[in-house]
This record gives structure tokens, sequence and C-alpha cells, in this order.
């Protein structure tokens, strides 16, 4: 996160301490609400706006300059379209959101890693029919800049499926 941090929007490392396996992070806040705010839940198209503008700000560094390896959850694919740096659990709730409707920042950053951003758009697409119903995927897309694919999409979705929990 401290890395990131200073490229991206996303919580800033205070202090931290290692023990038994697990990081305990102090970071700053980020100013603005969850995606899945009450707020933006009654607003589910502009929320859904801010998140597909986050994943296009993200996804525009440089993957070759990241100190991260594969998202885990990925694995190995042969059909890559654009490596990126991807927030690897790109769900409605890690987006925080401004009170103008606008991206703030991302959080829940513990499966960043270098993936084909189909693996980031597959979920957080997904996330909108769980979080704010079906019917938003449009606003997402369209701030994102890209049209579905959904090959691509069902690809990672089942990828994404198979992963194990925690």
């Amino acid at each position: 996160m401290s890395w990131l941090s200073g490229r991206h929007p996303s919580p800033r490392v205070f202090d931290f301490e290692e023990g038994d396996g697990e990081w305990l992070l102090v970071t700053g806040a980020l100013t603005g609400t969850s995606a899945v705010s009450d707020r933006w839940k009654a607003e589910p198209d502009r929320a859904a706006a801010a998140i597909g503008e986050g994943l296009a700000r993200l996804h525009s560094l440089d993957p070759s300059i990241s100190m991260f390896g594969a998202v885990d959850w990925v694995g190995d694919v042969d059909d890559i379209d654009l490596l990126v740096i991807a927030h690897g659990d790109a769900c409605a709730p890690n987006t925080i959101v401004g009170d103008d409707g606008s991206f703030v920042g991302h959080v829940d950053l513990g499966s960043l890693g270098v993936a084909d951003r189909w693996a980031d758009l597959a979920i957080a697409s997904w996330s909108l029919e769980w979080n704010f119903g079906p019917g938003h995927e449009q606003a997402f897309w369209d701030a994102y800049g890209i049209a579905p694919d959904p090959e691509r999409i069902a690809q990672y979705r089942a990828l994404w499926g198979d992963a194990p929990t925690s």
C-alpha cells in the first residue's frame, strides 16, 4: 500500500506491525464513503461510474514498474488482453466515492497484483448486480471506457468462483 498510495488514490500507511504471519496496518482515511453506502445505493449509476473511473485510473499504472506478482486467484491465463496493476478484489464496497459522486480511492488492497484487466472488470461488474440489483452496468462500462466482453467476463467469473476462500 505504501508503494501504491504514492501513485494511486489509496490509504497511506503510517505504521505497521508484523506478527504471526499477519500484518496490522495504521493507515490514513480517505474522505468519502463506500460505493455501497446508503447514499450511493440511492444513486447506483453514479456509484457504478465512480467504480469504473477508479479502475480505469488504477489500470493506467504501468505494471512493469510494480513490485507485485500475479493476482493469486487468477492463476495462469494464456489469452491476456492487457496486463495491468489489478485490485484483485474489485467488488463495489472497495471503492470510496466522494460527496460529489467522483472516485476518491480504493481500499482492501490485500489481493493487489498484476493480471489481465478483465480479472477486475469481470468481478467489479458482477458486484454491481450483487450490491445494486440488475441494470447498472452501462454506467460502469462507459466510465471505464470499454465495451463488455462476455467471453472474458465469463472466464474470469469462473476463476473467481473457483478461488479458495479464507
